[in-house]
C-alpha cells in the first residue's frame, strides 16, 4: 500500500487510486475514458445550471443558424457550423445539448493530449500534465460556449500529436493525418494558420530538417491539407470573401489602440494558463530546470518549445505591425504543448505525492463548480450580468405569434437584434441575419430568396440604427412587447421591443 494510501487521507485515496489505474498499463486507457466521460456530464451539469437563468450563447446560435443554409463558409469557415448542424439533428434543440456538444468537444481535445503527453512524459508528469489543464478556464469555464475557438481545440491537440510523430519517425501516413487535421483547423477558423506557421518554422530551425525536406512527409502534409481544403479555397475564389471581410473588422480605427493591444494579449494569453505555471512553480524547479524548462538541452523538447511560442508570438507581431485586435481569448487552442514544455525537463521530478495531490484539485474542481452552480445563476440573473441573452426565449415566442398571425407559411429568416440566440428558440429554426451584418449575410442568402420567403425583424424599440436597417427589407405588420425574465421568483431587468413580420411574396 502507497505512502498516501496508508496515511488516512481520505480527500487523497480516490485520486491515488486513479492513479495507480492511470499508470497501469493494462487499465490506464479504460480509466483515463471513464475520468474524461465524468468531467464531460460534470461541465454539462454545470452549463445547464449556471447559465439557468439566461439562454445560449449567441455564439452557438450562429452557428446553428448559419447550419440552416449549407455553405462553403460564412462569416468563419464551415465546419462549426457544420458540426453544430449535426449535433442538433441528433440531440434536442436545447440548452443541455448545447452545453453537451461544448463538453464533448474538450472532452475529446483532453483525450488527445493524454495521447499526447504519453509520447513525451512519464506517468507521474502524464497524468499531472492532463489534470493541470483541466484547472485552467480554457479548458473548462471558457469552452463551454462552442464556437469558433473552442471548436478548434481538438484539431490543434491532434496535429500537434501527428506531426510530432511525423517528424520525429519520419512517417508519411503521419503526415496525411497531420494534414488532415490542419485542414480541418483551418477550416474551422483562420486562426490555426499560427499553427501551421509556427510547426513549419520550427521544423526548419531544428537541425534535421533536411532529413524532414527529403522525406514524403511534408509533402503529403502540404497535400492532403490542399486537397481538403480545395472545395473552401474554390468558394473563396469564386468572390465568397465573407470570412475575410469579417477578419478585415478586427482592425481598429486608432493605431495607439492596435499596440495597446499588442502589448496586452502575450500578459493576458498567459494569465488563462497560469494555474499550469503556478503548479509547477510550487514544485519548486531549481535554476538549471527552469533553464532547461525555456532552452531544451535536447532536439526534440527544443522543437516543441519552438512550436508553442511561435505560435503565440505570430499573433503579437501581426497586431503590432497591422494595429488589429488579434485577442488572447482566441489562444484557446495553442495550450496543448505547454504542460510537456514545463514538465518535459528531465531537472524537474514529479514526485506519486505531486501527481495525486493535483489530480486531487482536479477532482474537486468539477465537483465544487457544480455545486455553486445555481448561486453563480442567481447572481448572473441578479445583476443583469447576462442581459444580451436573458430574454431570447421569451422573444422567440413573441416572434413565432406575431409571424403566426400574418402567415401560415414557415419562418425562413430573422433579423435584428441578439437574433443569432433568439432564432434557435424558433421552431422553423430561422437563418439569423445581424442587423449589423446584413451585407456578409448576403453573400450567402440571396436578397431574392429574402424577399421571396419574407422575415421577422426584432429590435429594442429605442435602437433607431437597428430599427433604420429593418426599413430595407420592405413594410409589415409591426408590434411592441415588454418582455422580463423572471428567475428563482425575482424578475430581470424589463426590455421593450419592435416586433416587425413582413410576409412572404403572395
Amino acid at each position: 500500500m502507497t505512502a498516501i494510501a496508508d496515511s488516512g487521507s481520505r480527500w487523497l485515496r480516490p485520486a491515488a487510486r486513479a492513479f495507480d489505474a492511470l499508470s497501469d498499463p493494462a487499465r490506464r486507457e479504460r480509466t483515463v475514458l471513464l475520468l474524461l466521460a465524468g468531467f464531460v456530464a460534470a461541465w454539462t451539469i454545470y452549463g445547464a445550471l449556471a447559465k439557468g437563468s439566461q439562454d445560449i450563447h449567441a455564439d452557438v446560435g450562429e452557428f446553428f443558424g448559419w447550419s440552416r443554409d449549407f455553405s462553403l463558409g460564412y462569416n468563419h469557415p464551415p465546419l462549426g457550423a457544420w458540426i453544430t448542424g449535426a449535433w442538433f439533428w441528433i440531440f434536442p434543440r436545447a440548452d443541455w445539448a448545447a452545453y453537451l456538444l461544448a463538453a464533448v468537444n474538450l472532452g475529446i481535445t483532453l483525450w488527445v493530449c493524454w495521447k499526447l503527453f504519453g509520447d513525451w512524459l512519464d506517468d507521474g508528469k502524464r497524468v499531472a500534465a492532463l489534470a493541470l489543464l483541466t484547472l485552467t478556464p480554457f479548458y473548462s469555464f471558457q469552452a463551454l460556449v462552442y464556437n469558433a475557438n473552442s471548436a478548434q481545440m481538438p484539431f490543434w491537440a491532434a496535429v500537434t500529436l501527428f506531426f510530432l510523430r511525423a517528424f520525429k519517425r519520419n512517417d508519411w501516413r503521419l503526415g496525411a493525418l497531420t494534414g488532415l487535421g490542419a485542414a480541418l483547423g483551418m477550416l474551422t477558423k483562420y486562426w490555426a494558420i499560427f499553427l501551421i506557421a509556427g510547426l513549419g518554422i520550427a521544423a526548419l530551425i531544428d537541425p534535421r530538417r533536411r532529413r524532414f525536406l527529403a522525406s514524403p512527409v511534408p509533402w503529403v502534409m502540404a497535400a492532403v491539407g490542399l486537397l481538403v481544403l480545395a472545395p473552401h479555397l474554390i468558394w473563396l475564389a469564386g468572390g465568397h470573401s465573407s470570412t475575410f471581410d469579417y477578419a478585415t473588422q478586427s482592425l481598429p480605427a486608432n493605431p495607439a489602440l492596435g499596440l495597446l493591444r499588442s502589448y496586452r494579449y502575450p500578459l493576458t494569453a498567459i494569465a488563462y494558463m497560469l494555474p499550469v505555471i503556478l503548479a509547477v512553480a510550487l514544485m519548486r524547479p531549481n535554476r538549471a530546470a527552469v533553464r532547461d524548462m525555456l532552452l531544451p538541452s535536447d532536439q526534440d523538447r527544443r522543437l516543441m518549445s519552438l512550436a508553442l511560442f511561435i505560435a503565440l508570438l505570430l499573433p503579437f507581431f501581426t497586431n503590432f505591425a497591422f494595429s488589429s485586435r488579434l485577442l488572447s481569448l482566441w489562444t484557446m487552442p495553442n495550450w496543448s504543448l505547454l504542460p510537456i514544455v514545463l514538465l518535459g525537463t528531465p531537472l524537474l521530478a514529479v514526485t506519486r505525492e505531486h501527481a495525486v495531490r493535483i489530480l486531487t484539485v482536479a477532482f474537486a474542481f468539477p465537483l465544487i463548480a457544480v455545486a455553486v452552480a445555481p448561486a453563480v445563476a442567481f447572481i448572473i440573473h441578479r445583476n443583469n450580468s447576462a442581459d444580451g441573452s436573458a430574454r431570447n426565449r421569451l422573444v422567440a415566442h413573441e416572434v413565432e405569434t406575431e409571424w403566426r398571425k400574418a402567415t401560415a407559411r414557415p419562418m425562413r429568416f430573422i433579423a435584428g437584434e441578439n437574433v443569432r440566440g433568439i432564432a434557435f428558440y424558433i421552431k422553423d429554426a430561422p437563418s439569423p441575419i445581424d442587423s449589423n451584418d446584413v451585407v456578409g449575410t448576403f453573400r450567402w442568402i440571396p436578397r431574392d430568396r429574402i424577399a421571396a420567403d419574407g422575415i421577422a425583424i426584432v429590435c429594442w424599440s429605442d435602437n433607431g440604427a437597428c430599427i433604420k436597417n429593418a426599413a430595407r427589407y420592405g413594410q409589415g405588420r409591426q408590434s411592441e412587447v415588454e418582455l422580463h425574465r423572471d428567475y428563482l421568483g425575482v424578475a430581470g431587468r424589463a426590455q421593450r421591443y419592435l416586433l416587425i413580420v413582413v410576409p412572404p411574396r403572395a
